[in-house]
């Protein structure tokens, strides 16, 4: 019998809390939020590729290497199949309908409402799970599980936790959790299994959690180091060409595509009394720093620019912390019918002719941002993510209000000559963070 068939059966019992509202999209978001098993396999999934690498993760280093995450968390394609693992809620999925609105949050909480603005509008009316609700994730493994595999759940489940959150708006905070107790690993028969544990504390000072937090990503790169995964992407050519895919860029050498990890406990450094002053804090500052006078310099009114369908030098700085970004007149001419313009984003086409694009809905912020508790307080953990940025790796375009990014080709219908030329020194999401009053470096 093969050393694999002879491993014993794993259960891992994860428990977890909410700290912020959860906005988890069901059948009807609208009146009920659900928390579903399949929702906490996607959101780890996107962890697990976060940590191997974008070309580990699409299967462009080897005809197999798509395959390892096919065994952790299942797939449909060739050669693909069941995850190893049974991931389930040990209790009955936790609802809620707990109601969000930014016209009351924008007097009292004006960062919280700018960091939640999609969440009512138009016919958005998103319900959510409340802050402090309880759930237990049961991860239970009926063959066992090789260790290299282990290993990397165990950091994806970490990083997750840490760093990332559930549902909608998520890279702002909202569906944030943490531990809610010990995490459990036994066998079927109850009994403990040694050598697996979940590299986070439960809670902990300031100093525990940076601690924590650090050997975490120590451990995340030398087990990147360990199985030849996340191998590093030079050339901006190469990040366009393999699509908008961010990914934790982990080494000892930092340049300027590095990840980074902050942690900021506000001016005071002493942490905020709830989570949610703690994102309205945090979303003042980058409502302000995104309306600072240069941000959109871009040798003249955007807005103008492209009124008279004049390409503009650059796209505006802000487009790096994501797109579609909306642009409106300041003022409306009787009789104009200018409506307003969208940034999007456009991906050069690396096996078509020069010069082709197609125009993509959205492109991702780099910046995330995640609550977690500081003993009795609140603290945030701010990860900027490595890859193509909009606006300094990847082309960005500009469609009228009325025009439909999903005619795919921007030539010949965006407002100016074609996609605006990259600023490779747009980096304003990592001034944004760097200048964060007393935030300490987790990595590098």
């Amino acid at each position: 019998m093969s050393a694999a068939l002879r491993r014993p059966a794993e259960l891992w019992t994860i428990p977890l809390r909410l700290l912020t509202p959860a906005f988890i999209g069901g059948a009807a978001p609208n009146t009920r939020a659900d928390l579903r098993p399949a929702g906490i396999r996607g959101a780890l999934r996107a962890w697990y590729r976060l940590l191997v690498g974008p070309e580990v993760a699409a299967g462009l280093v080897a005809a197999h290497a798509h395959l390892r995450e096919s065994r952790l968390f299942g797939g449909v394609g060739h050669g693909e199949g069941q995850s190893v693992a049974a991931l389930s809620l040990v209790e009955p999925p936790p609802t809620g309908d707990m109601a969000w609105s930014n016209r009351d949050l924008r007097g009292p909480s004006p960062g919280l409402a700018y960091f939640g603005f999609p969440l009512d509008m138009g016919e958005n009316d998103r319900r959510a799970l409340k802050p402090g609700t309880t759930f237990a994730l049961r991860l239970s493994f009926p063959r066992g599980v090789g260790e290299d595999d282990a290993a990397l759940l165990l950091h994806t489940l970490a990083l997750w936790v840490s760093l990332g959150g559930l549902g909608t708006r998520s890279r702002r905070g909202f569906g944030g959790l943490w531990l809610n107790g010990t995490p459990t690993f036994t066998d079927f028969a109850g009994r403990p299994l040694p050598g697996r544990a979940l590299p986070l504390p439960s809670a902990g000072a300031s100093g525990a959690l940076q601690a924590a937090l650090r050997e975490l990503l120590k451990g995340a790169q030398a087990l990147r180091e360990r199985l030849g995964l996340g191998l590093p992407v030079e050339s901006a050519a190469h990040l366009r060409a393999a699509g908008p895919a961010y990914h934790l860029r982990l080494s000892a050498k930092a340049d300027l595509r590095h990840s980074k990890v902050r942690l900021w406990l506000g001016d005071g450094g002493r942490g905020w009394a709830t989570a949610q002053a703690a994102l309205d804090d945090l979303g003042r500052r980058m409502q302000m720093k995104r309306r600072e006078p240069g941000v959109d310099a871009v040798g003249g009114s955007p807005l103008r620019l492209l009124t008279e369908r004049r390409r503009l030098p650059h796209a505006p700085r802000r487009v790096a912390f994501g797109l579609p970004l909306t642009l409106r007149p300041l003022r409306q001419v009787p009789g104009d019918k200018l409506g307003t313009f969208n940034l999007l984003p456009a991906l050069e086409d690396p096996g078509g002719a020069v010069g082709k694009f197609s125009v993509e809905s959205r492109a991702p912020s780099p910046l995330l941002v995640s609550v977690v508790p500081v003993g009795a307080r609140f603290g945030l953990a701010l990860t900027l993510l490595s890859g193509p940025w909009p606006g300094r790796d990847l082309w960005v375009t500009a469609l009228e209000g009325g025009a439909r990014a999903t005619d795919r080709q921007s030539n010949g219908e965006s407002a100016g000559e074609g996609p605006m030329p990259l600023d490779a020194a747009n980096n304003l999401p990592a001034d944004f963070i760097g200048a964060l009053p007393r935030a300490e470096d987790l990595w590098p």
